[in-house]
């Protein structure tokens, strides 16, 4: 069977809380079947914009994420371990599976841990580039020795 559609993203809730707007819609695009080992599975992609806040300089950023997945559905974590071919074992903890939790899982994952512009584009740049020059132009202002008080204590005769 193949299920194509949109969900809002509204609808994701734990999503939501990762996100700095839940507006916009997921694409959804899945094949469920059994393979010729008697696996049940699900292949598809699913693609979504999320707007993320960038860690850097803390603005909204618009985020492209388009995940293809290929799941096989187990019992256990001992079928998990056990599978073998083209598939990440899923294991099925209830019948039916939520297929909203199933898709929120793989955006969740397919998503940053910290999420940044590309520095190119980060407005933070601006802050960065006048840091570097500021450190630059101290390291060329020569410093005052610490310790050139010090010389000034020391005894020619070495303290005898």
């Amino acid at each position: 069977r193949v299920l194509e559609g949109r969900v809002a993203l509204r609808h994701m809730k734990r999503l939501a809380s990762a996100l700095s707007n839940s507006e916009g819609e997921i694409e959804i695009s899945l094949e469920f079947g059994i393979d010729n080992m008697g696996v049940p599975f699900v292949t598809g992609s699913i693609q979504v914009n999320l707007s993320l806040i960038c860690q850097r300089c803390l603005e909204e950023m618009n985020m492209p994420v388009e995940t293809e997945l290929a799941l096989g559905f187990v019992r256990s974590s001992v079928e998990a371990e056990a599978m073998i071919g083209p598939y990440e074992p899923y294991i099925v903890e209830s019948v039916p599976v939520d297929l909203m939790d199933l898709i929120e899982d793989e955006i969740l994952l397919s998503l940053p841990q910290i999420p940044m512009h590309p520095f190119e584009e980060c407005p933070a740049r601006e802050l960065y580039d006048q840091a570097a020059e500021q450190d630059e132009q101290e390291n060329e202002v020569s410093r005052e020795n610490p310790f050139h008080v010090l010389a000034g204590l020391k005894t020619p005769n070495k303290g005898k």
